[in-house]
């Protein structure tokens, strides 16, 4: 009677690749996972250095400030609603100290996206800056779709308009990247600019960490800052 063949393959047939690498699995799936956690640790630490930036302008003197243009890059939520009542303070002090609203310079809202128009914009502000802003003074501005592209058309319109003085407003967790971008763009034009950040919970050195968002948004801004670091 002929015999039956064994159901189990010799160890390192071709039957069973897996069987002889078994061995090194488990320790290799542990590295992995040991650098992959070590790396996380690493971007805990280093995200943070996006929040090293000191603004060269002061809300409490905006007037002081002779602008052509305040600058708001949208992207992120509150963002329109902070830069809004930025330039109404700086109405405010400008009046003050004697001005009249023809000199206010233009609120220029940068990447709101294809679709946004009047409606959008005016649903993000308080209905007392909305009213004491003229349409006249906002621009809308819908071609930009990244911070690269918010400073390239910047830099075009304010060739054409002969923007030269310019306030440039965004959150805090991302006025580092922002600053280096526009200061690449703009660096052969005539726009000299100053910048204001947005502080919004939880984003700042302190207290990103407090949240998942905070951890969140703040890794992921981290992570476009080393990109633009590499590609500008």
């Amino acid at each position: 009677m002929e015999a039956l063949p064994d159901d189990k393959p010799a160890s390192g047939s071709p039957g069973a690749p897996w069987a002889d690498a078994l061995p090194w699995l488990v320790p290799a799936a542990a590295l992995l996972c040991g650098i992959a956690i070590g790396a996380l640790g690493v971007a805990l630490v280093a995200a943070g250095t996006i929040y090293d930036y000191r603004d060269s302008a002061d809300a409490e003197s905006l007037a002081k400030e002779k602008l052509d243009v305040i600058v708001l890059l949208a992207g992120a939520r509150g963002r329109i609603e902070a830069g809004a009542e930025l330039w109404m303070e700086y109405r405010r002090q400008h009046l003050e100290a004697g001005g009249v609203d023809a000199e206010l310079p233009l609120f220029y809202v940068s990447g709101m996206g294809p679709r946004a128009d009047w409606g959008v914009f005016a649903a993000q502000v308080k209905s007392e800056v909305l009213a004491a802003m003229p349409r006249d003074k906002v621009v809308l501005e819908t071609e930009s779709s990244d911070t690269l592209e918010n400073a390239t058309v910047f830099r075009n319109r304010a060739k054409r308009a002969r923007w030269e003085r310019m306030l440039l407003v965004t959150s805090s967790y991302h006025m580092k990247r922002a600053h280096y971008t526009f200061e690449k763009v703009l660096r052969k034009s005539r726009v000299e600019f100053r910048t204001l950040s947005v502080y919004q919970s939880p984003f700042s050195a302190e207290g990103w960490r407090a949240s998942p968002y905070g951890v969140n948004v703040t890794l992921i801004e981290y992570i476009k800052w080393i990109y633009y670091l590499g590609t500008l």
